[in-house]
């Protein structure tokens, strides 16, 4: 299944879009979910890190694509962007926020279908599983991939990344319970470990990213087992 959103200000080619992603969706096989959105502001607004793809038109009243794709690398560095646009000189443009293709008015349902090919392919070789965190700032998204480890400190989560660390809000058993974590393993009432970044088990700790993390009696067993699958490929 394609999350797709379109941000386009047009409903013309609001409407070309619709006819053209129902078409893909028929000869390809693949389903796809499709939001529209008016204007780069109100999608931003909304953002919440669901999409697989999203295409954005550059001309916009209120806030231009271009800005908007700027405010959305600066919460999702890896979400598929597609610019559409009648002006053909804004390509170079798309270089600056990593875009990955551009579309230019009237564009046919052959380059659409072409652009979706390769997106779709890309998407599977990726394999990247994201995560949206609420932050007091706003909303920012990670990649499974990246995080080492989630730490309950002083009533709020903290997301530890090889460059970082991020605090939100939320629980941990909301995380541990969710299926995109069946990677990761708690070792203890406040951590919950990717296992792919576990390089020492002890009696009563784990390291995690350079980083030494309690481990309980009790749940030393289950890490253990968990491990071994991740390892043996039967999670992923």
């Amino acid at each position: 299944m394609l999350n797709i959103a379109i941000v386009e200000d047009e409903q013309k080619f609001r409407d070309i879009l619709k006819q053209y992603m129902e078409r893909y969706a028929a000869e390809s096989g693949e389903q796809i979910n499709t939001a529209f959105f008016d204007d780069g502001m109100t999608f931003l607004e909304q953002y919440r890190g669901e999409y697989d793809i999203i295409f954005m038109d550059i001309l916009m009243p209120h806030m231009n694509g271009m800005e908007a794709a700027h405010r959305l690398r600066s919460i999702d560095g890896d979400v598929l962007l597609v610019f559409i646009t009648s002006m053909a000189q804004y390509a170079i443009k798309g270089y600056d926020v990593n875009a990955s293709a551009f579309l230019v008015k009237p564009m046919g349902y052959k380059q659409l279908a072409l652009v979706l090919d390769r997106l779709r392919k890309l998407i599977v070789r990726r394999g990247v599983t994201s995560v949206t965190v609420h932050q007091r700032e706003g909303t920012r998204v990670l990649n499974l991939r990246d995080i080492a480890y989630v730490e309950v400190f002083n009533h709020s989560l903290v997301f530890h990344t090889a460059d970082a660390a991020h605090e939100a809000n939320g629980s941990l058993s909301e995380y541990e319970s969710d299926n995109r974590f069946a990677s990761f393993v708690k070792v203890s009432k406040s951590h919950l470990v990717n296992c792919a970044y576990i390089t020492e088990i002890g009696d009563d700790f784990v390291t995690v990213a350079g980083d030494k993390l309690p481990l309980t009696r009790r749940r030393k067993k289950e890490c253990l087992e968990k491990i071994a699958k991740v390892i043996g490929g039967g999670l992923t």
